[in-house]
């Protein structure tokens, strides 16, 4: 981008340049015709000679002007270009976000969930189940009062307190962002885990159906996170190798996470933990393109050729890949 703006800057010159000879043009045009047949009259030949030359090189000068001109043109188009694909990855970024942080959300429920409507014995006991159900890390504290059928005895007053904190399990990085990646190319990067809970736990690596036959890999599949470090208080980390090598079809087999536009997925991959209901989930991001170069015509026949003598034939070359 730095080379582009560069560039820009000097087709800003070029206009500059541009308006200067027209400015120039226009005055000359308004120069009394005596005064040039004089001049002509005191330089003699030589005034002709120095003319030609001056218009010579203005012309030099214009055609130099023209071709910066289409480059100008051309380096905006190109900048135009680069700004469009700068967007589209960075939208292509936050989808990549909402995705992991949606497969993660705990589904809308009520933050306590108790019976309506329970009976007690006389002489009896009764255990009425509370259960809370925090949406986010926060506290909570909530009065309930028990009201009795019977007008003799009196209503009572429970206090239910609770704190929610957050998993245990969770991954460094939200987004794994494999940039653009070549097709049947093998492309690694490490998945890391943290664990801020107490325990150590269990973890296992489930790759979606579209990513199956070899398009992703987990090395290990399974394996312990240890727990926060009491001295520190830095969370446990475990670190699993993930391999990706995106296939020609990846893109109809992830059509319901692909851009077709862009050439690009967003593939949400889930990281399960026995010991946690909730599962940790990250998105994996790449953009993928092929890597052939097509040659046009594909062989060269330069058919009777004699000797010392040239023959050229043109050969087109089409790159096929986005890089």
């Amino acid at each position: 981008r730095a080379a582009l703006e560069k560039k820009k800057a000097r087709f800003a010159h070029v206009k500059e340049f541009q308006a200067k000879q027209k400015a120039e043009g226009a005055g000359a045009d308004a120069a009394p015709a005596a005064g040039v047949e004089g001049k002509g009259e005191e330089d003699g030949g030589e005034g002709k000679g120095d003319s030609g030359s001056e218009a010579g090189g203005g012309d030099d000068e214009r055609a130099d002007a023209d071709e910066d001109g289409e480059e100008e043109s051309k380096g905006d188009d190109d900048l135009a270009v680069f700004d469009k694909a700068i967007a589209g990855k960075e939208a292509i970024l936050e989808q990549a976000r909402a995705i992991a942080e949606e497969a993660s959300r705990v589904p809308p429920s009520p933050l306590v969930v108790y019976p309506d409507e329970q009976t007690l014995d006389s002489y009896g006991k009764l255990r009425i189940p509370f259960t809370f159900k925090p949406q986010e890390p926060e506290e909570m504290e909530v009065a309930f009062r028990l009201v009795w059928d019977n007008e003799k005895c009196e209503d009572v007053e429970v206090l239910v307190k609770g704190r929610g904190v957050k998993v245990p399990l969770y991954v460094e990085d939200l987004v794994m962002d494999f940039n653009t990646c070549i097709h049947d190319k093998l492309y690694r990067a490490p998945l890391v885990l943290r664990n801020r809970g107490n325990i150590a736990l269990k973890v296992t690596t489930e790759v979606p159906p579209c990513l199956r036959d070899g398009a992703v890999e987990f090395t290990p599949k399974m394996g312990f996170v240890q727990a926060v470090d009491r001295t520190t208080g830095e969370p446990g980390r475990f670190e699993i190798q993930m391999k990706f090598r995106p296939g020609a079809n990846l893109l109809k087999r992830c059509k319901k996470f692909a851009n077709m536009q862009l050439q690009t997925i967003a593939v949400p991959i889930r990281v399960v933990a026995p010991d946690q209901v909730l599962p940790v989930t990250f998105t994996l991001v790449a953009k993928v393109t092929s890597s052939a170069i097509e040659f046009d015509p594909p062989s060269i026949d330069f058919g009777n050729c004699f000797i010392s003598q040239n023959v050229a034939v043109p050969v087109t070359l089409t790159n096929t890949s986005t890089l």
